[in-house]
């Protein structure tokens, strides 16, 4: 939340900028290792804080936060979040709880898109395997798959799928989003109207 309110109080000090380095980074390149673990993990007890809650879950954390801000919306998650404070004031929340109510409020299929990152271990890379463009639209297939920071095969980490939201842009208006999609398959193919064939697009 410093970055958050630092960046509206003052923005000249590009805090996400900041965060993009300072967290964000951070955390894929612990999320990428083979120790990595996932961030929802049941505690039996309270010492067992200390052991899961490390410098991977608070960077992950956070940084999974902010992608979703950017899929709903500051607005909507700003409302979410008072929402959810109200709700549950005085009292206890699990992870669940916390996406039901963003859910309840954006209309989107939250629970289903922040579990698949918060209960699996690592993140996904998303290749663009083919681009053709015919009939006035440009056809794009996406593929993803399980990241690594090297090539050995890790047997108790199975080849995870994420659901992850996509957006996209293209040059002619470049600071808007032309598309928006959830990829929730392996592989997603999908299509751009009314843009040229010089035109880029960018993922």
């Amino acid at each position: 939340m410093e970055y958050a309110s630092i960046a509206i109080m003052e923005p000249s000090f590009e805090m996400w900028m900041c965060f993009l380095t300072d967290i964000h980074v951070k955390a894929l390149e612990l999320d990428a290792l083979s120790t990595s673990h996932m961030m929802e993990l049941h505690i039996n007890q309270p010492s067992e804080h200390k052991d899961t809650f490390d410098s991977l879950s608070s960077s992950k954390g956070a940084a999974i936060l902010r992608m979703l801000e950017a899929y709903v919306g500051h607005e909507i998650f700003r409302e979410g979040l008072i929402d959810f404070l109200k709700r549950y004031a005085y009292g206890n929340a699990t992870t669940s709880e916390f996406w039901n109510t963003m859910e309840e409020i954006s209309g989107k299929p939250i629970a289903s898109i922040m579990t698949s990152w918060s209960k699996q271990v690592g993140f996904p890379l998303v290749r663009i395997v083919s681009s053709r463009y015919e009939h006035n639209c440009r056809h794009i297939k996406i593929h993803q798959e399980h990241f690594r920071a090297d090539s050995s095969v890790i047997t108790d980490i199975p080849n995870g799928l994420w659901m992850i939201p996509i957006s996209i842009a293209i040059g002619a208006d470049p600071n808007t989003v032309a598309k928006e999609i959830v990829m929730d398959k392996r592989s997603v193919t999908f299509k751009l109207n009314q843009i040229t064939q010089a035109d880029w697009f960018k993922v």
